[in-house]
């Protein structure tokens, strides 16, 4: 087994430890030793006793929120307004491409014969 001596310290270690009030370590050490190990930062004299809970966290039943009941009330009219308009839109497209807006007649104003050409005179 070979020993290994500490590496020597640093100029700022050096400078750290002469400059260390005395005690200053050993006092945060035995803080740390003396600390409750509780996680509240209530000292145990300043805390009230707990008094004891039902087993299901208390009696109160579980529902949702006051008012949830009123944005699902306006989520449902929205939602009807919704599927008013689309189906409203999907109708004006289906008739405006079945039903003809002007009425079908003979009459071509554009027609060659009407207009005095003959197919000859390309």
């Amino acid at each position: 087994m070979t020993d290994k001596k500490p590496a020597p310290l640093q100029e700022w270690q050096r400078d750290a430890v002469a400059n260390e009030p005395k005690g200053f370590m050993a006092d945060i050490i035995q803080a740390s030793r003396l600390r409750s190990h509780s996680a509240s930062l209530i000292p145990d004299r300043q805390r009230s006793e707990e008094k004891p809970r039902a087993v299901s966290g208390g009696s109160v039943p579980i529902q949702p929120p006051p008012g949830i009941a009123d944005i699902d009330r306006l989520c449902d009219a929205a939602d009807r307004a919704d599927r008013a308009a689309a189906a409203r839109v999907r109708m004006e497209a289906l008739m405006s491409d079945k039903t003809p807006h002007r009425a079908k007649f003979e009459y071509d104003p554009y027609d060659r014969a009407r207009l005095g050409f003959s197919d000859d005179d390309d």
